[in-house]
């Protein structure tokens, strides 16, 4: 399996809606703010999906979320596959937007704290 961590910097404020796509299985956290003890699960994969694949389990959703322009997410993803064919998407929709995966540059690395 991997963990992938990071930080989400959204451009626009309002509220947004995310997607994760998986095979064998995942799970998409994110915080409320910069902190990884405050991140809470919001969408997730229980079984393989092709890639891209958005809509094969209910879970692979989240719900609509509020985040502030400017402010920086703690973000993790956590991915297990079986076999090696595996895959990892992860898509937003921003406000007043269609569904996109996130591009680079509204992503940066994680910096564990001193």
């Amino acid at each position: 399996g991997q963990r992938i961590r990071g930080y989400l910097h959204p451009d626009k404020g309002g509220e947004y809606i995310f997607w994760i796509a998986a095979d064998d299985a995942a799970e998409l956290w994110l915080s409320t703010d910069d902190k990884p003890e405050n991140k809470q699960l919001i969408a997730s994969v229980p079984s393989w999906t092709l890639t891209r694949q958005w809509d094969k389990h209910p879970s692979q959703q989240s719900g609509g979320i509020l985040l502030e322009a400017g402010k920086r997410y703690y973000v993790e993803v956590l991915h297990k596959d079986a076999d090696q064919k595996d895959n990892l998407s992860i898509a937003w929709q921003i406000p007043g937007g269609e569904r996109e995966i996130i591009a680079g540059k509204y992503l940066s690395p994680f910096v564990p704290p001193k």
